[in-house]
């Protein structure tokens, strides 16, 4: 590390153990919000992560492949690579990371509250941010607040606010 890296990191140090954070709070949905929300919600697998650098803003995104194995709200091909883009992610040496912003391991089984990016290439976003993230363990799924529910427990608690959203 080079002296100005470490001048500016410990200047970076000092200036974060000073300042009060910031209410960096999620709003939290129920589970009927979150499926009223989301345009899609899918079980799926993720097979790849290209982290890159956006020009306007300046800020490092990653997309993440998911091969699609359940579709439970919306229209989705199982089977089909699904592209979903997060904030965050590392290129280089440079690592980036927005609070409460969802973040993926490869392999990792999951199940994701989705609405479809705005700019029409295609690509999705999580719902709701790390709220629209559940990782699937055996038979049961963790959220973002780390709490295990049953799987079979929490796609009945979807069906049942998908079939009350339709009356």
């Amino acid at each position: 590390m080079t002296f100005r890296k470490a001048a500016v990191l410990g200047a970076l140090i000092a200036v974060m153990a000073t300042t009060v954070p910031a209410a960096g709070t999620i709003l939290e949905y129920s589970v009927n919000d979150m499926v009223r929300g989301s345009e899609t919600i899918v079980r799926g697998r993720v097979v790849g992560q290209q982290s890159y650098w956006l020009t306007d803003p300046r800020i490092i995104v990653t997309d993440v492949s998911l091969v699609v194995d359940e579709v439970w709200k919306g229209w989705y091909e199982p089977g089909k690579q699904l592209l979903l883009t997060v904030p965050g992610g590392q290129v280089g040496e440079i690592g980036m990371r927005q609070e409460h912003a969802p973040v993926f391991s490869m392999e990792e089984d999951a199940v994701l509250f989705l609405w479809k990016m705005p700019d029409g290439d295609g690509s999705y976003s999580v719902f709701n941010d790390e709220q629209g993230k559940y990782t699937v363990h055996g038979d049961e799924v963790v959220g973002f607040k780390r709490q295990a529910i049953p799987l079979a427990e929490f796609r009945a608690a979807i069906d049942r606010a998908i079939d009350s959203g339709q009356r």
